[in-house]
């Protein structure tokens, strides 16, 4: 006996209470002490026989000392059930979601109250990024009106400058003539020589004043002289233009200076009122997308309010009545322990019978509490039917229906009343409730070998017609062969009587050759066809039988034999 396992099995069992991972893990490590299974499963029922007993001894608990000497302790007074107020059940079914409904609509108010606040934000923002686009668009033309009134205005040099024209004399070798876009246009003669190098006036050149003015003013009045015919008069009244035209330019460059200086200023507002419609863009799509998350927020809200408005209707609070009413069950299967700690028979397969049962209700009763968490589930989600109530209360009535086995079986066992006990030991075996591990798992090892069986015979009864046919096309061939023979001994008949019918028996032996050739291929597709099953035939020991195949083999034997005679008889 290897004492490590058995160190280990005490220590699983300390807390009284074996569970299936510590004895999946207990033959776990008899594997790996090399115990095997049935050898350790036999130990640790023992032990657990064992600690039983000792632990009652050293726990020094008080025996309870039960009088079963007669029917009565079998009879069960019927509890007096008082059904719950109506309304008092309403008022629980309907306390959460209402809280939550209540909730709910005080966060939309909330939320509404967000989303108005969020909508005068974009209206504000929408509005003045309407007014910045205005006044954007107002000092651009502020810019363009300026930039306009940069271009030349000769009004106030031509004011200037036409008394002097108008009263230059016509004895001027320079004619001046007014003109609407260059204000004036002046004449001037090209300087030429006569023949005694004497200067005179040439051909004429009109050319606008404002061009001349400004040659005069880089000063090419000198090559005005080389080229044009010029006097000290004419060339005194082109400086005092000069003057005059200078004075004007001066003038012009202070006041487009200052007009630059107003649209740098026009500018640089534009640039900032840009930068604060940009950010007011910003702003503005980030109040729309908060706004939007708001909305949605209200719109989820407004749907789970919905939804519990759903689960607190009328069908629903039936369905909730009835699991209050109806679900509630006290669990007994740490009783049922209790009982077992205390109990003073010494029949330890019944207590091991027990204790088995006991570990069946616990996941009966794991399984009810499963249940009854997915129906109450189902509730809240408005998903629950008729259907899930019912298979909770069968459930329930099925755990009942075992506490009551367990009373009866454990009364029965103290009291000494084993017909009883035997008669529900009996109705409960079927269900496998108090089946070993070692058995449970023979049972498993059965179900497995019994789809492998039932593989097999479906097999075999594929089998068995491949073989049927197979006898049939033996029997065929077997009849041929027969016939085969009776015509070759008329045709050894005939050629023993007379040669003189040659011809006529050779017709038959050609014959008897087609024959031949037919049956040769009768017989070559019986081999092909016994070589594909001889891998079923090999299988199968019994149920099939062989006569028609040897019966077939005598008669070609046979064939052969008196075909050999015969040839040696001629």
């Amino acid at each position: 006996m290897n004492e490590q396992l058995i160190k280990f099995i005490e220590l699983c069992l300390m807390d009284g209470v074996l569970t299936d991972k510590e004895r999946e893990v207990i033959f776990r490590k008899s594997k790996e002490f090399g115990v095997p299974e049935d050898e350790c499963e036999i130990i640790l029922e023992g032990m657990i026989y064992k600690k039983g007993i000792k632990e009652e001894v050293k726990s020094g608990k008080n025996k309870i000392e039960n009088d079963f000497s007669n029917d009565e302790v079998f009879k069960v007074k019927k509890l007096e059930y008082k059904e719950t107020q109506e309304s008092v059940l309403k008022k629980i079914f309907e306390s959460t979601p209402l809280d939550t409904i209540n909730k709910h609509e005080e966060n939309i108010i909330k939320l509404n109250n967000e989303v108005n606040k969020v909508q005068d934000e974009i209206i504000s923002l929408e509005n003045e990024d309407k007014n910045l686009s205005s006044e954007i668009v107002l000092l651009n033309k502020k810019i363009s009106d300026l930039v306009e009134s940069k271009k030349p205005n000769f009004d106030s040099f031509k004011k200037e400058v036409s008394p002097i024209l108008d009263d230059s004399t016509n004895d001027l070798n320079i004619k001046f003539e007014k003109h609407q876009v260059c204000l004036y246009e002046i004449t001037l003669f090209k300087l030429t020589t006569g023949f005694f190098g004497k200067p005179k006036k040439g051909s004429e050149l009109t050319i606008p004043i404002i061009e001349i003015l400004d040659n005069l003013i880089i000063g090419k009045i000198k090559e005005y002289q080389t080229i044009y015919y010029l006097e000290k008069k004419d060339i005194d009244l082109l400086n005092e233009l000069v003057e005059i035209y200078q004075k004007f330019q001066k003038e012009k460059e202070v006041e487009s200076s200052q007009i630059n200086l107003k649209i740098d200023d026009h500018r640089n507002l534009i640039s900032k009122k840009n930068d604060q419609k940009s950010k007011n863009g910003e702003t503005l799509i980030t109040s729309k997308k908060n706004k939007n998350e708001l909305n949605e927020q209200i719109k989820g809200l407004d749907n789970e309010i919905k939804s519990f408005k759903e689960i607190i209707s009328s069908k629903n609070f039936q369905f909730f009545k009835e699991l209050y009413d109806k679900s509630p069950i006290l669990y007994q299967s740490n009783i049922f322990s209790k009982y077992l700690e205390i109990i003073e028979v010494k029949n330890d397969k019944e207590i091991m019978n027990l204790t088995r049962f006991i570990n069946f209700i616990k996941e009966k009763e794991k399984d009810y509490s499963e249940e009854i968490r997915h129906s109450f589930n189902k509730l809240k989600s408005n998903q629950l039917v008729n259907s899930e109530i019912d298979t909770l209360l069968k459930l329930k009535k099925d755990l009942l229906l075992f506490y009551n086995s367990f009373h009866l079986m454990y009364q029965s066992l103290v009291t000494g009343k084993m017909g009883l006990y035997m008669n529900v030991y009996i109705q409960l075996e079927s269900i496998g409730i108090f089946n070993t591990f070692f058995e449970k798992n023979v049972v498993k090892n059965l179900n497995v070998m019994n789809k492998h069986l039932e593989s097999i015979s479906s097999t075999l009864v594929s089998i068995n017609s491949q073989i049927s046919q197979t006898n049939d096309y033996l029997n065929l061939l077997n009849e041929n062969m027969y016939q085969l023979k009776l015509n070759v001994e008329e045709t050894n008949e005939i050629l023993e009587k007379s040669n003189e019918i040659n011809q006529e028996t050779n017709q038959k032996l050609n014959q008897t050759n087609l024959n031949l050739q037919d049956v040769s291929y009768s017989i070559q597709e019986g081999n092909q066809i016994l070589s594909e099953n001889r891998e079923y035939l090999e299988k199968i020991n019994s149920g099939v039988k062989l006569k028609n195949i040897l019966s077939t083999i005598q008669t070609y034997q046979t064939y052969q034999i008196n075909k050999s005679t015969k040839s040696l008889k001629g």
